[in-house]
């Protein structure tokens, strides 16, 4: 007997002047209903890679929305609107506390840290390294976006999922 999953991501971030972008992607599928029962770390696999799919799809897809919303807030004469600084350009948080440059939180950079030091192929001292081939940029200029890629990346080299070299050397295995 079939059995109907739907699994789905959402995420949503703050802009200037209290504005938001978000995205979201649900998938529904039918898997063979024996799964849960019969094997249900088969099945938890199967909701991982959807859930995966999900959030990897709707990150996309806010990252595509962000760039258009940086780009569009440059007017075609080059000038920053308001005779003001771009927000993000200088990559330092905006005065406000506000979320206009998206840089790494902390909190991200700390969590980077400690999930380095689990792999032993990776380690404080090839984290610059996969912050080069995954985010193309050093950890200091990383974005609330790129942590976050970085932050999925080791996961999955940890859980087995990733092979950590294969990630060093950019392949996509």
């Amino acid at each position: 007997m079939p059995v109907t999953i739907n699994v789905g991501y959402s995420e949503k971030l703050g802009q200037p002047d209290f504005g938001s972008i978000g995205a979201s992607c649900h998938i529904e599928c039918e898997l063979d209903g024996r799964l849960v029962f019969e094997s249900p770390d088969a099945f938890q696999e199967k909701v991982r890679e959807l859930y995966a799919a999900c959030s990897n799809a709707a990150k996309e897809e806010l990252g595509r929305q962000r760039t258009r919303s940086e780009v569009s807030s440059i007017p075609r004469n080059g000038s920053p609107k308001s005779g003001g600084a771009v927000p993000g350009a200088t990559g330092k948080p905006s005065p406000n506390g506000g979320a206009a440059s998206h840089r790494a939180s902390k909190r991200q950079m700390d969590f980077l840290e400690q999930l380095a030091r689990q792999i032993p192929q990776v380690g404080i001292r090839r984290l610059e390294s996969l912050a080069q081939r995954v985010c193309n940029k050093p950890i200091a200029e990383l974005s609330s976006f790129d942590a976050s890629s970085l932050i999925d990346t080791l996961k999955a080299i940890k859980e087995g999922k990733r092979d950590a070299e294969a990630a060093l050397s950019g392949e996509r295995r």
